[in-house]
Formats: structure tokens, sequence, C-alpha cells
């Protein structure tokens, strides 16, 4: 089967948990890279960077805030390429 998402990369907020992390998830299982940000949950956060990894792609977590462009922009210059 092949991964139509590999070699691309993936920004995803909030990817502690919830929704963001199920979304880091499967586009993990598509083959793109993923960072993703979260706030206050650096030890979730690194969980899913764990299992994401697990599944051969690339994974940080940031912790940030994506309220502003600003900080959107910093978190897309930062991401795993």
């Amino acid at each position: 089967m092949t991964k139509t998402l590999t070699g691309k990369v993936a920004l995803v907020t909030g990817g502690s948990r919830g929704i963001g992390a199920a979304s880091a998830r499967a586009l993990a299982d598509e083959g793109a890279n993923v960072a993703i940000s979260y706030v206050a949950s650096a030890d979730k956060a690194e969980a899913v960077v764990k299992e994401l990894k697990a599944k051969g792609v690339e994974a940080r977590a940031f912790k940030d805030r994506a309220a502003s462009r600003s900080m959107c922009c910093s978190l897309a210059r930062s991401t795993p390429t």
C-alpha cells in the first residue's frame, strides 16, 4: 500500500490529546512527518511523539500556543522535514 503523504510535513496544533492526537496519528499512518504543538501537557505530547515515531516517521512536539499567525509561522519553520 502506498502512503500518500510520504515526504510531506504536517503541523497539528493541539496534538497532545483528543482530535489533535488522532489527526496526528492518521497523518503519520499515511507517511507524513508530524510536528505537534501543545500548551500544558508535555508528558502527553511526548507520548504521542513516541507513538508517531514508532510508525516510522519523524515527529516532534513544541510547547506553543497557536493563537496568532506569527506563532503558527514560527511552528511551521520548526517542523521536521
